[in-house]
């Protein structure tokens, strides 16, 4: 919950704007919103102890093997942060979130413009090669 709402017991836009900046730090991370160390840490002090030493390779999922231009993961994790600040007067609106998202997203779809494609047949050939078995073929 929003650090207000555990103080006044009511919920706001800016509550709404603490817990989505919490999904996204889980969703970034592939972390729990409470991180079990020696003492239980919350994903926001966590991440804020990394991204003071601007260590975003540590922050997000290591499961995305460095697949992301680095200054939109940047982006998006300043994003997050800005959205759990523990003062709601200085929480972004949801306009501004989503704005400042899209813009990180752009980046991602562009720089995956750039890639190669896998077409289905090779996908299917790439299987093979990992059995003696074809895969099963969708109805």
């Amino acid at each position: 919950h929003a650090p207000e709402y555990a103080m006044t017991g009511t919920l706001s836009t800016k509550s709404d704007v603490y817990s989505f900046g919490v999904v996204l730090l889980e969703i970034v991370t592939a972390k729990p919103a409470i991180i079990k160390t020696e003492e239980r840490m919350h994903i926001s002090q966590w991440v804020e102890s990394l991204l003071s030493r601007e260590n975003i390779v540590e922050i997000l999922d290591p499961s995305l093997c460095g697949d992301y231009d680095p200054n939109s993961a940047f982006k998006t994790v300043e994003i997050a942060v800005a959205c759990v600040c523990r003062n709601s007067g200085q929480r972004p609106r949801m306009s501004q979130v989503v704005t400042a998202l899209k813009e990180s997203l752009a980046v991602e779809i562009e720089r995956k413009k750039d890639l190669p494609v896998l077409s289905t047949d090779s996908v299917e050939d790439l299987a093979l090669g990992f059995g003696s078995n074809p895969p099963p073929r969708l109805r």
